[in-house]
């Protein structure tokens, strides 16, 4: 059991359809990649039909197709999720799994071995930090938060968020949270989030190393706007609680809906709030602080590197682009003008269109 409160809840509103109603405008792009990401998760159920899943077992999908911005380029990023005992009937199913989606023409995940079979949720879980946690052990927790949804077996999806919140806010609180009757920032989980960015940033150059050739030019891409854009997610979902207490996702419940200690509440909204899209997670906090500008800005940016992913042709183009070409390629050098256009309306939503979000990411988001 997850805790006494139900997950299984229709889907709440888009904030980010909220935001295009606010803004008077749509991103044609976001739309279509948000309705063919929808189209592909129905597929995926359809192929995984014939698959016997254990209770302990959860088919999860990451990457593009969790933020609902799938293209016909995007690969399938996807673990066969174990909570609990482990045995070799798992690795049998993910076999089948990976035969089911060729059939299927999903396109596999990349040759690093991060995703396309099995992982447990006992590294996961226990090894945040220290020798242990290895760039693919902290690669699939912190996207397993960022930008997950369970194709098949939520339940284990939603019981290893719970148990990580709560090694995140319960066990790495401070003593001064401990003591406090109003919510605090999870710091042990907001410097995981950084942590990740600057890991991701550092891996970047390393593969640029390794392969200087070869993809560099849309990993660069992903960088300045995906990339970027789950780490701003993650920001902002360990800020909510203090910069909008009145809007916090359980706030509106009854007092005898929580569980005494502040921690909990915290990790119950801070759970719900993982199911919102990272574009939906920014909408949401630029509604609540009304930076309409930076977040149009932000859409508008957003909107022309998915429709670079979309192009085949494009998406061609900057996976062969040589390092040494990239300063007199045009696609390159308007997707590096998007990049930065997209970059400064992030920090101007999180520096300069509130004082209290941007004391609260001085605090937490720099230091």
């Amino acid at each position: 059991m997850v805790n006494d409160l139900e997950w299984n809840e229709p889907e709440p509103a888009s904030f980010y359809e909220e935001a295009c109603d606010w803004l008077g405008e749509g991103f044609a792009t976001i739309d279509a990649a948000r309705v063919r990401s929808k189209q592909k998760l129905t597929e995926l159920s359809a192929c995984l039909e014939s698959q016997t899943f254990g209770e302990s077992t959860g088919f999860i999908a990451f990457g593009s197709l969790a933020r609902l911005e799938f293209t016909d380029g995007s690969d399938l990023d996807w673990t066969l999720l174990v909570n609990g005992p482990s045995d070799l009937g798992q690795y049998e199913t993910s076999l089948a799994i990976k035969r089911s989606l060729e059939a299927a023409d999903f396109t596999k995940p990349g040759p690093s071995g991060l995703f396309g079979g099995v992982s447990s949720s006992f590294e996961l879980i226990h090894q945040i930090g220290g020798l242990e946690d290895t760039n693919a052990n902290m690669t699939r927790r912190l996207l397993l938060l960022l930008e997950s949804v369970a194709v098949e077996g939520d339940i284990v999806r939603q019981g290893v968020l719970h148990q990580l919140l709560q090694r995140y806010v319960r066990y790495g609180r401070s003593v001064e949270g401990s003591k406090a009757e109003s919510l605090k920032p999870p710091r042990f989980l907001l410097n995981d989030f950084v942590r990740f960015w600057r890991t991701m940033a550092v891996d970047y150059d390393a593969k640029k190393w390794l392969a200087p050739d070869e993809k560099w030019a849309l990993r660069n891409a992903k960088l300045r706007f995906s990339r970027k854009l789950i780490f701003v997610k993650g920001l902002l979902l360990g800020l909510d609680c203090q910069l909008s207490p009145d809007a916090w996702p359980w706030s509106a419940l009854p007092a005898d809906e929580f569980h005494e200690a502040p921690e909990e509440r915290l990790q119950q909204g801070l759970q719900r709030l993982i199911e919102l899209p990272a574009i939906d997670s920014v909408c949401r906090t630029a509604k609540l602080v009304n930076a309409s500008d930076s977040l149009r800005e932000i859409l508008l940016a957003y909107d022309q590197f998915l429709s670079v992913l979309a192009d085949e042709s494009s998406r061609e183009q900057l996976k062969t682009l040589r390092f040494d070409e990239a300063e007199k390629n045009a696609l390159f050098s308007d997707l590096r003008v998007a990049g930065k256009k997209f970059g400064n309306a992030l920090q101007d939503l999180l520096f300069r269109s509130d004082d209290k979000l941007t004391a609260l990411a001085m605090d937490y988001g720099v230091f």
